[in-house]
């Protein structure tokens, strides 16, 4: 019982050849049937020779081996393999990011340490971490300036939106701040989505002055379609102070503010929650409660891995035919009269 279970679970890529054999078999039997008249004029003789045990062993050895052979290279040939369905259950989010890359980004005021380092830099710093910790998540990525682009649709392929993160260029989105439309391309790209959680995390440091789609329009719909968005604010307590003085590389001398009123009613009203960071330390503890915050559990299976099984078949058919090539030549080896 044990040994048919094992068997229970096989397929076969390309089961059609399985029906090789039986037209090799049938082609034998058409070729067996013309050789049987008679080589010699006087067979009576010849019947009554006896035959010795190598000549009576030679065809059932010799076509049982040619058969077995035929038989097992069909089988590898028609890829016997053991489909298993791979259930993960780990926690699966979808998650599209919505990141403001208008040039206010590039404001010099996200403290890490002892030093000050663009938003942008900070942001793609921290957003990459939270892509890389989100193996077998969906992620996708939507960008957004005077105009939003969808960079990536939602993908369990976190290397490909880590890329994405860390290539992002500030200003080619333009230099406005169209967090409506942002939000508009997110939604689009998730609403279609029916199992797991959807979310969609939005990041500015400014506020909506560009775009068609009005941010909480946006929000509306997005509460209607069951998606919670949550929103990050930020800017640099100190940006725009006395940090941007003469000879030193820090500041902007302009200050930027962000939409706070704007950001926490969006969140608000689709069950989100709203976040504030004015450094890196602080952005990163707004993407780990993020974390807490958006799990839904797996419902299908992760991938189906499919163990190849045609080895065994191809080596031991090969093997029967090379010992017919070797016992013909030997043992069962047919001399000239």
């Amino acid at each position: 019982m044990t040994l048919l279970k094992s068997f229970s679970d096989v397929t076969f890529a390309y089961p059609y050849l399985l029906f090789f054999p039986l037209l090799y078999l049938l082609v034998f039997l058409r070729r067996k049937r013309r050789a049987l008249c008679p080589s010699y004029p006087d067979g009576e003789e010849l019947a009554n020779i006896p035959l010795s045990m190598r000549q009576l062993l030679r065809i059932p050895i010799v076509y049982g081996l040619v058969l077995a052979g035929i038989a097992l290279l069909t089988v590898a040939a028609a890829r016997p393999q053991r489909v298993q369905a791979t259930i993960d259950n780990r926690e699966r989010r979808n998650l599209m990011l919505a990141l403001d890359i208008s040039r206010s980004m590039t404001t010099i005021d996200f403290r890490s340490g002892f030093r000050l380092t663009p938003r942008i830099e900070a942001v793609k710093s921290v957003v990459a971490q939270f892509v890389d910790a989100r193996r077998g998540d969906r992620i996708g990525l939507v960008v957004f300036g005077s105009n939003a682009y969808l960079q990536s649709p939602l993908t369990p392929d976190t290397n490909l939106v880590h890329q994405l993160v860390r290539t992002l260029q500030v200003g080619v989105a333009g230099d406005g701040t169209a967090i409506g439309d942002g939000l508009g391309v997110a939604l689009k790209a998730i609403r279609d989505l029916k199992k797991g959680s959807r979310a969609i995390i939005l990041l500015t440091d400014g506020v909506n002055n560009s775009g068609k789609v009005d941010p909480i329009k946006a929000a509306e719909v997005a509460r209607d379609i069951g998606v919670k968005i949550h929103t990050i604010g930020i800017g640099g307590v100190a940006s725009g102070t006395g940090l941007g003085l003469p000879g030193f590389p820090f500041g902007g001398g302009q200050r930027s503010h962000f939409d706070e009123a704007t950001l926490r009613l969006i969140a608000e009203t689709t069950g989100g929650v709203y976040f504030h960071a004015h450094d890196i330390e602080g952005l990163q503890d707004v993407y780990n409660e993020i974390n807490q915050l958006e799990s839904s559990e797996k419902e299908e299976p992760d991938f189906q891995q499919h163990e190849e099984l045609f080895v065994f078949p191809l080596a031991l058919g090969a093997l029967c035919l090379c010992l017919v090539c070797l016992l013909e030549r030997s043992v069962f080896r047919i001399l000239p009269g």
